[in-house]
């Protein structure tokens, strides 16, 4: 079977190699949001960072469109010009999103489990396979900027997603068989089979992107596999690098490096067993796997705040109860070339991967999250339901006072972010019903650890053309998205560009908020109504102009309080100013839904 995460039984090591990819979702509309009062709607972020297009006959719009293109390319020849240049983490101000695909497939035959049989049963209550495929892309406002990256993450996640079909086909193909298998022997069927995905930014600048990816899969028997690796690639050129790369030291002297750190964290004496012997089977460059005479695998590793990672999966070195493991190798070891060593890590947002564990059982010493049950069974009815988060640290914690619940295989999104001078915060999102979300935003600066407050927002999903839904995903501490549903005009998602706040909360950096998608396909006046006449920029061209009825506006802009722009057929923006903009929004002429053909609401 085809599958994401490549197991390698050779010479008694399994070498666990997982795949993941990179696209970027068309500005589609989203599907629709249950609930839309716009006070308690606030919204996960869009994938886009505004429409960009130009108003036609506008000659200074277009002035503007010039030099911002000769700007794009001036930079992009200077930091090729510069490519050994000593980078920066915190690196441009470009966005991510993470194109998701899910899938849940039911049994569908006729076989049945006899249930006067006591040993006999279908723990998967007739699901055959959940599971989901995730890819990092490049947001396509940043297209222009970095063009090779953009194409080699789309190309990497569409090939991906046209796969995902068959990879799961085959899946439900192995699971039917052993649930019939079951029923008709009278044992039990330990379903349902998965494969989960999860991928993560963990650096990027100008000079390289590194990308994290999880993988667990089931396929039945006491437990299931997992394992992790890293895609790293030249953010000008977009060639993926290899460790070989981006290390100075030869391999001997890298080794030693590793073995260093990976006897400080042993739990017991010869836990790896011939480390030295498992260390040499790996090679700097691209791996060797069809000469079983002469077999090499590659490092599996990726660039993150803390320095250079270098993943060993389950069975690579030990045994699976030891786990995997993850060794850091920090910037500051003389290990990687002076160009990949960033000038500074003040700033950064990246993607922290917290566990989550039960306080009755919970004796961890490493940072974690800590839920408070609110029932006695863990996996009540598959869900986990919990009174409270805690973050702990340092023997030390602090609580948000939110419950939740969480199916028993999500996770909750975390990120680590730096900002405000060296202080460090973890964001952590928790899913409520209707797509609704909460951000719990804690402060760990100096080993310390305390509550900060909370934001609301709602997620927002787009469609991707390879199949799947778009969702955000943060990258840099001064362009996070951020986004609310607005019933001004039927309902839409707009979105603000924020920045992390002096209280480690995130802040609009301006009063504009973007349009990522809306319900009302095709918003026409019924009547003449009276609005302005705006540039790109939103300065006044002619005021009061009459916009004659039978115009068909679409929304692009709004500051969520008394304005809303559109664009017309015709090229030109138009700005409405709006006497009450809480549902039912209304002009002076009236409530929009007396004034506009097309309106459509959620909820």
């Amino acid at each position: 079977m085809r599958k994401k995460l490549i197991a390698m039984l050779l010479g008694g090591v399994l070498t666990a190699s997982m795949l993941g990819g990179c696209g970027k979702a068309p500005a589609t509309e989203g599907p629709n949001i249950q609930g839309s009062d716009t006070d308690a709607s606030d919204s996960w972020a869009s994938e886009l960072q505004g429409e960009g297009g130009e108003a036609e006959g506008t000659e200074v719009s277009q002035a503007d469109e010039e030099e911002s293109t000769a700007s794009e390319d001036g930079a992009l020849e200077n930091a090729e010009e510069e490519a050994t240049a000593v980078s920066n983490l915190a690196g441009g101000s470009a966005t991510f999103s993470v194109v998701d695909k899910r899938y849940t497939e039911f049994y569908k035959g006729d076989v049945v489990f006899d249930e006067n049989e006591e040993y006999s049963k279908d723990y998967s209550n007739g699901t055959l396979f959940e599971g989901n495929y995730s890819y990092v892309i490049l947001d396509d406002d940043y297209e222009a900027e970095y063009p090779a990256l953009y194409k080699v993450l789309k190309d990497y996640a569409d090939d991906g997603l046209n796969k995902a079909d068959d990879w799961v086909k085959s899946y439900v193909e192995t699971a039917k068989d052993e649930y019939e298998n079951a029923a008709k022997e009278k044992t039990s069927f330990y379903g349902p089979y998965k494969e989960n995905n999860t991928v993560y930014i963990t650096r990027f600048d100008d000079k390289i992107t590194s990308i994290y990816e999880y993988n667990y899969s089931f396929e039945g028997g006491v437990h299931g596999y997992y394992g992790a690796s890293g895609l790293n690639y030249d953010t000008q050129t977009g060639k993926q690098l290899y460790i070989g790369d981006v290390i100075k030291v030869s391999k001997e002297e890298f080794d030693a490096a590793l073995k260093t750190e990976l006897l400080k964290i042993a739990e017991y004496d010869d836990e790896y067993g011939s480390l030295d012997e498992k260390l040499a089977q790996y090679t700097l460059f691209e791996g060797n796997y069809d000469d079983m005479n002469n077999i090499s695998y590659e490092y599996k590793w990726y660039f993150s705040y803390d320095g250079l990672h270098v993943v060993f999966n389950i069975y690579e070195l030990a045994s699976y109860a030891d786990g995997m493991q993850d060794i850091v190798l920090g910037y500051d070891s003389g290990i990687m070339k002076d160009e990949y060593v960033p000038a500074q890590t003040d700033n950064f947002c990246v993607r922290e991967r917290l566990y989550l564990l039960n306080s009755k059982y919970d004796e961890s010493e490493e940072m974690h999250l800590r839920y408070i049950p609110t029932y006695d069974d863990e996996n009540y009815d598959g869900y986990l339901y919990a009174d409270d988060l805690e973050l702990v640290l340092n023997g030390k914690s602090a609580g948000c006072g939110c419950g939740f619940y969480l199916n028993d295989d999500d996770e909750l999104e975390c990120y680590r972010v730096r900002a405000n001078g060296g202080k460090e915060y973890i964001y952590v999102i928790i899913p409520f019903d209707n797509d609704y979300c909460q951000l719990e935003v804690f402060d760990i600066t100096g080993g310390d650890v305390k509550f900060v407050g909370d934001q609301g927002y709602h997620y927002i999903y787009a469609y991707y053309e390879g199949g799947g839904n778009v969702l955000p995903t943060f990258t840099n501490t001064d362009n996070m998205h951020f986004g609310h549903v607005v019933d001004a005009m039927g309902s839409f998602e707009a979105y603000g560009i924020y920045e992390v706040g002096p209280d480690g909360l995130p802040k609009p950096t301006s009063d504009d908020y973007y349009v990522a998608w809306q319900c009302s396909e095709n918003i026409v006046s019924k009547v003449d109504i009276e609005a302005d006449i705006i540039n790109e920029d939103g300065s006044i061209v002619e005021s009061g102009v009459t916009i004659l009825a039978g115009t068909h506006i679409d929304p692009f802009r709004t500051d969520r309080k008394t304005r809303l722009d559109c664009r017309l057929d015709d090229g030109r923006i138009v700005r409405f100013t709006y006497t009450t903009f809480d549902y039912p929004a209304s002009l002076k002429e009236g409530e929009v839904t007396d004034l506009f053909d097309g309106l459509q609401y959620a909820g």
